[in-house]
This record gives structure tokens, C-alpha cells and sequence, in this order.
């Protein structure tokens, strides 16, 4: 009665290997799911990279901006340029040309420091941006 069964053993053999397969493959599922978690934060870093480049970029950002001053000259009353700033003042503008100058500005690459309206009269409007490079 001292001897063991050859059969436990194999059982035994037989369950320890089911449970290194289990193991083996569940290592593999979490290192594939890491791997892709891994590969969509490199891409997310990729993206905020070049999106810092674009907006930081100063030299784009004064192209942008004389862009729009160019297109609405009639209107510009008053134009500074400092080292960070550029202020630019729109005078005298009807509602349909302050929509269009409003819409090219809020939907341009550029960032806007402060911005404000004044109205004139009945028909004008004054226009003051404040963009930052």
C-alpha cells in the first residue's frame, strides 16, 4: 500500500499541464492587449507633438494672422505688432463683413487673446483683436 498509483500521477501531470497552458495563453492575451494599449498612446503622442509644433510655430501663426489682416484691409483702422502680441483694430464695419471677419478669425489656426466689439452706429461696428504668437 506504500506504492502510488501510476494513474494520480498522470492525472497530476495532466492538470499541471492544462494549468501552464491556461497560463500561457492568458499572458499572451494581457501582453497583446498591452501591446496595443501601448501602440494607441505612442499615436495619441505622436498627434499632440505635431499639434504642439503647429501651434507653436510663430512664424505660421503671424502668416495666419496677416492672412486675415490682408483680406479685410478696407477695415483696418489700426495695426501693432509687438514681440508676443498683434492687435489689430477693424473700424467701420457692416454686420455682414464683421460676420465674415468673425467667422474667419474663430475658424483660423490662430490664437486669440482678447477680443472685442464695439458698435459705432446703426450700421458700423469696431472690431478689436488682441492674437498671441
Amino acid at each position: 500500500m506504500n506504492r502510488i498509483n501510476p494513474l494520480y500521477i498522470a492525472v497530476a501531470l495532466f492538470v499541471l499541464f492544462v494549468a501552464v497552458i491556461y497560463q500561457t495563453f492568458s499572458l499572451k492575451k494581457s501582453f497583446a492587449l498591452e501591446q496595443q494599449r501601448i501602440q494607441s498612446i505612442e499615436q495619441l503622442g505622436v498627434k499632440i507633438h505635431q499639434l504642439r509644433l503647429y501651434w507653436k510655430d510663430k512664424k505660421a501663426q503671424r502668416q495666419r494672422i496677416e492672412s486675415i489682416v490682408r483680406m479685410f484691409s478696407k477695415f483696418v483702422r489700426e495695426k501693432k505688432r509687438k514681440k508676443n502680441h498683434y492687435i489689430v483694430t477693424f473700424d467701420n464695419v457692416d454686420r455682414g463683413s464683421a460676420d465674415r471677419i468673425v467667422q474667419k478669425i474663430f475658424n483660423s489656426f490662430v490664437k486669440v487673446h482678447s477680443f472685442s466689439i464695439e458698435k459705432k452706429s446703426d450700421k458700423a461696428i469696431s472690431i478689436k483683436v488682441e492674437f498671441l504668437l
